[in-house]
């Protein structure tokens, strides 16, 4: 085996070692349980023969319940012991990692199953009663639970209000500095300043009125920053044809995009947009207290704007899922009606993401108005507490400030973990000396010349006060907000404690204390949980590691490259990439891979139930390839997030993990951002400024990249695998499979040859007309699977694959079809449903026992489609030693 990548140095431990530990411990498992199964003639002895992978898609309680029927039906053809790898996404994950964690408490013994009925299905026992019980897991006990989930939520949204307070107080203190009174908002800076510095009378008198005359102008820099933009472009065009008419250089040689020059245009362009921006305040600002000093509205109607802009943000929030429904709707099935539905849906999401920027831009407004005095050097729209010098509200926040710095310091110095977080600062300042000196000078500079401005523009009897209580104010929020930790707050903590009490995801005699990835059972299948790493910025070149990796020699004598080369997911358009949680490895092929121990020394709250809430973070600011544009921010700043910021596997330090060549791996130096030293990740997080190789990653729901958990089976080239596919896809057009098919042929060269259309007419008939009773002898009985071939590369390797889908034929048990017309989207009612009854979890369940027994039925002789199902089901089951086994 060889590294991938060799160019990047000690970019995490290489795939290629992952897939030796993992073939290791699958060799361990079938020894440990007694499992024998013999080698085809001049197979590698390190490679496991006949891997069998079994993948759980993703889909809330909704897949957890069909994949818990689908398990049982596995036990009862007496696989589960067989699955070598059992790769899971989202809800998926809740009830594999439930079936792995009770395998581990059990040593080995299947949670889900104790007696067969009649009809080949199996009464419940208390692990399914359990689960059954807590079916609405998010509220098990009703009302009592929703109101301490609210009580969560409006925690982290008070965070997060004084989050953005940290950023716009200091703003709004920078803009009174600048305009401390209503008569400096109407002309321009510079007019203060040159007052301040006016010659003697009498010396040019008519010169310097003249040039008043244009400081008087309240766009005078935007004017300036216009006109050095034109003159720089024209310079630039001229520039650029003498060298194509007159240079010796050829055109083609000259790089437009890296040139210096772009740069420049790209720099006055941005500093032409902030002018406008900085200089339309002010005459905003002067409006509005002119507004509401003149017999103008009171500040209730304000809030009455304020709580209308609330109102639609709540509302669009409540029913994201929804409308994002409707618009999908509207994709599988374009009737007029479907469109408008769309459209409104359109709208509304549009509407909430405005709303939110413009809510926090009315507080900005709102905290400058407090404090710009009027003519008359009072601040009548202020409240008391800011207004009335003698309060001394500056002296009381600095003295606050001053007992919370040294609370601080003692427990910085004191304790162990306080001194860790020094020496990291210190570091963060010393890798980056030259930038955080400059950021400083710079700052200094500015705040210099803002207060220069402020002395010469100072109303003659108005007071500092008000300037003090904003700054003293704009330091003790900024120093709190460096103090939350980045998934404290989010909703990632109450998810994964719902979980892992509805679904046992633990250790111990209740099945909840934490269980630690390292200490998951020897004789359950190796679990691979599905991630998805957000990448939405580019990688700088050097770090990408774009040489072509070493060969590898396999088992049949050839040489193949070890893998692709590295790609940047950003830049593919992809903004994610495959994320891997297992008892051995975490990481990524953009990120590398570290041991879980290692990654749980620096994650300590990083057990089962953690991975599996991360794989089901469906709600989210960024969202993997699905993209949500402008609705990020709203999403992040109403706190609706249920991703996970974790340390870069890539700057893990893992010395006890040999490499391949047995040579220790030390961690990378890591690459610090601002935010990483401000602590500021909810930014990071709402505006897309994520990249593979900063410090923390953001891993939110495996569905965001591949909702069917079949990619990370497939780049193990499991020579079996059965995928149960419980996503909502009313149209059924198998979105995660054909996702999936596009990405292992561009990633691995791996193809996939599936027919899955009769099923899917099959399944549309059956939405058409669900009152028709079909023939038990009917063909449609058997669409609720499909079979395929898996061609893994030039030589021919195959593999089959047999694909289960959430389908309704009429062969399904009354109570079943009874729920169907009830219901009738189901088996694909919304995912944003995580509440299910006892009717509905059953209905799901023994369709998903249902689906899975046709599949694995002893087939008919007649072969289906192009690819001949019933040939390929037999090899299936002869290679898994159950041949001509069938449940009735």
């Amino acid at each position: 085996m060889s590294t991938t990548d060799p160019d990047v140095g000690n970019k995490g431990i290489a795939f290629d070692q992952v897939l030796f530990d993992e073939f290791k411990a699958i060799a361990e498992r079938r020894q440990a349980l007694g499992l024998s199964i013999v080698a085809s003639a001049g197979a590698s002895k390190s490679v496991p023969q006949e891997i069998f992978g079994v993948a759980l898609s993703g889909g809330g309680v909704r897949s957890a319940c069909f994949c818990l029927g689908a398990l049982q039906a596995l036990d009862r053809y007496k696989l589960i012991p067989r699955i070598d790898y059992l790769s899971t996404v989202s809800g998926g994950g809740y009830i594999g990692a439930s079936m792995v964690s009770a395998l581990t408490r059990s040593n080995g013994e299947f949670p889900f199953a104790v007696a067969e009925q009649e009809n080949g299905d199996v009464r419940d026992n208390e692990p399914v009663s359990h689960i059954r019980d807590h079916s609405r897991y998010l509220a098990p006990k009703g009302l009592s639970d929703l109101l301490l989930t609210v009580a969560i939520v409006l925690r982290g949204l008070a965070v997060n209000l004084l989050l953005v307070l940290s950023v716009l107080f200091p703003l709004a203190t920078l803009i009174i500095l600048a305009n401390p009174t209503v008569s400096h908002l109407r002309h321009n800076v510079l007019y203060d300043l040159v007052r301040y510095f006016e010659p003697p009378a009498g010396w040019k008198a008519e010169t310097v009125t003249s040039a008043y005359s244009y400081l008087l102008d309240p766009f005078l820099l935007t004017k300036m920053t216009g006109v050095l933009l034109l003159l720089f472009l024209i310079a630039w065009g001229l520039r650029r044809s003498y060298l194509e008419r007159h240079s010796t250089q050829r055109p083609l040689r000259i790089s437009e995009p890296r040139s210096r020059w772009t740069r420049a245009g790209a720099l006055l362009i941005v500093l032409f947009v902030l002018a406008i921006i900085i200089e339309v305040q002010s005459r905003i600002l002067a409006w509005i207290i002119e507004w509401f000093t003149q017999d103008g509205p009171t500040g209730a109607s304000i809030v009455s704007f304020g709580s209308a802009l609330m109102t639609i943000i709540a509302s669009v929030a409540l029913f994201q899922e929804r409308l994002v429904s409707w618009i999908q709707k509207a994709l599988n099935n374009p009737t007029i009606g479907a469109r408008i539905q769309a459209w409104c849906a359109k709208l509304a999401l549009y509407a909430a993401a405005l709303a939110l920027p413009a809510l926090i831009y009315l507080l900005f407004l709102t905290l400058c108005v407090w404090g710009i005095a009027t003519a008359a050097g009072t601040y009548p729209l202020a409240p008391t507490a800011l207004s009335d010098s003698s309060i001394g509200l500056a002296r009381y926040v600095g003295l606050a400030l001053l007992v919370c710095i040294v609370f601080w310091l003692v427990l910085l110095l004191t304790r162990q973990t306080g001194r860790e977080i020094f020496s990291s600062m210190k570091a963060t300042l010393l890798e980056h000396r030259w930038r955080s000196l400059f950021v400083i000078v710079l700052i200094l500079m500015f705040a210099a010349a803002l207060t220069a401005i402020a002395i010469a523009t100072r109303a003659p009897g108005t007071s500092w006060f008000m300037l003090y209580n904003y700054l003293a104010i704009s330091a003790f929020i900024g120093f709190l907000a460096m103090n939350f930790a980045e998934n404290a707050n989010a909703l990632h903590r109450l998810y994964r404690d719902r979980l892992n009490i509805a679904f046992r995801l633990g250790k111990g005699r209740l099945g909840i204390a934490p269980l630690p990835l390292t200490e998951l059972g020897t004789k359950s299948p190796y679990l691979l949980v599905n991630g998805t790493l957000n990448v939405r910025r580019s990688t700088p070149k050097r770090q990408q590691g774009t040489a072509i990796p070493e060969p590898v020699t396999e088992s049949d004598g050839a040489t193949r490259a070890s893998t692709l080369p590295s790609t940047d997911p950003a830049k593919r358009g992809r903004n994610a990439e495959f994320f891997l949680f297992s008892k051995g490895f975490v990481g990524s092929d953009a990120t590398g891979y570290a041991s879980t121990g290692a990654m749980t020394a620096n994650e300590p709250q990083l057990d089962l139930a953690t991975a599996a809430a991360i794989s089901g973070a469906a709600v989210s600011s960024s969202m993997g390839r699905v993209g949500i544009g402008i609705l990020s921010p709203t999403l992040a700043l109403l706190n609706l997030r249920l991703g996970y910021w974790l340390r870069n596997p890539r700057y893990v330090e893992d010395v006890q993990n040999a490499a391949p060549q047995g040579a220790a791996r030390p961690a990378e130096r890591v690459k610090a951002s601002w935010y990483d030293l401000f602590r500021f990740y909810l930014a990071a997080e709402a505006f897309g400024i994520l990249r593979s190789d900063s410090s923390r990653i953001f891993v939110s729901d495996g569905g965001h990249i591949d909702n069917s958990g079949l990619y990370q089976l497939l780049k193990r080239k499991c020579q079996m695998i059965v995928v149960i596919d419980a996503e909502a896809d009313p149209a059924m057009n198998f979105g995660a499979l054909v996702d999936v098919q596009r990405f292992a042929r561009i990633d691995l060269g791996i193809r996939i040859a599936i027919d899955w259309e009769a099923m899917r007419e099959a399944m549309l008939r059956r939405s058409a007309d669900r009152s028709k009773r079909i023939p038990a002898d009917d063909e449609a009985h058997c669409q609720h699977f499909a079979v395929g071939k898996i061609i893994y590369d030039q030589a021919g390797t195959e593999g089959i694959l047999v694909y289960v889908k959430a389908s309704v034929t009429g062969d399904e048990p009354d109570y079943v079809l009874d729920y169907e017309r009830r219901y009738p989207l189901f088996p694909h009612e919304s995912t944003g449903d995580q509440f299910f009854s006892e009717e509905q979890m059953e209905a799901y369940r023994s369709l998903g026992f249902h689906a899975t027994n046709c599949a694995l039925k002893e087939p008919k002789s007649k072969a289906i489609g192009p690819v001949p199902q019933a040939t390929l089901i037999s090899e299936l089951k002869r290679r898994l030693g159950i041949a001509g086994q069938t449940i009735s």
